[in-house]
């Protein structure tokens, strides 16, 4: 099979050759007739252009014959193809591409607070506008005090013939007994009594009524003779209400010096 093809390659190209020989003499001879007949250049120049001209019609000769061979094969006689050659070099890096423009990330937390920074007080700012009145704080008051020792027995009221002073009309003591008093107006009361008793006396005490009530929390009693009792409350007071200290237990007996009451009008 391989003959078949071969062979007539082989004299294909045996023609080609021959050809290209035959051609290149008569182009020679041609050139030496002109120059025997004195139509023609011989001088050595001459003969150089002739053997240029004559390799340059080869050339052409060449080129046309394999062109017609290389249709008349198509692509049967086309050769194997060679080895890949080695690769080149790596080139230089190309200049860097324009900055790409993303979206806009989400904003971070907020930081701590800083330090306070130094710097000079500023001025003082101007006064705020007066606020709105309050209630009025009344003044009306009175006090009262014992003048006698006094033997108490249960439930009996005390006696305060004394006066030592009282301001306004908010508080009155009923006459002629001395022994209660009267709110007349109505408000927030301060009441506040002191008795010393005698050495000897019976372990009574005593407690503040308001229209004959007990105000509770307002009981004392003596622990021993020759001690003080205190009693203090404050009164919350209808207009017309009325207040007494009354006696407790088994009685009691007041020394000489004298027990006093206060009664002094909050609101």
């Amino acid at each position: 099979m391989i003959l078949y093809v071969f062979f007539p390659l082989l004299v294909f190209a045996t023609t080609i050759t021959n050809a290209i020989e035959i051609g290149d003499q008569n182009l020679k001879e041609t050139v030496f007739a002109d120059c025997n007949r004195g139509t023609g250049n011989c001088s050595a120049a001459a003969a150089a252009a002739s053997t240029a001209a004559t390799d340059a019609a080869r050339a052409v000769e060449r080129a046309a014959l394999f062109a017609n061979q290389a249709c008349a094969c198509a692509s049967g006689c086309m050769g194997e193809t060679g080895p890949t050659g080695s690769t080149g070099s790596t080139g230089s890096t190309g200049p860097t591409g324009p900055t790409g423009t993303g979206p806009t990330g989400v904003t971070g937390p907020t930081g701590s607070t800083g330090p306070t920074g130094a710097g000079l007080t500023g001025s003082t700012g101007p006064t705020g506008a007066t606020g709105t009145s309050g209630t009025a704080a009344t003044n009306d008051h009175m006090a009262r005090y014992t003048t006698s020792a006094l033997s108490l027995m249960l439930g009996v009221p005390v006696t305060f013939s004394g006066a030592s002073g009282a301001n306004g009309t908010s508080i009155s003591i009923n006459s002629p007994t001395d022994t209660q008093f009267t709110f007349n107006n109505a408000g927030h009361y301060l009441v506040i009594y002191s008795a010393e008793s005698a050495l000897i006396s019976l372990l009574g005490g005593f407690e503040f009524t308001q229209n004959g009530t007990v105000v509770p929390g307002t009981a004392s009693t003596l622990l021993s003779a020759g001690a003080t009792l205190v009693l203090q409350s404050i009164i919350v007071a209808n207009a017309g209400d009325t207040l007494e200290v009354v006696t407790t237990g088994l009685g009691l007996t007041l020394s000489m010096n004298p027990s006093t009451i206060s009664i002094v009008r909050l609101l």
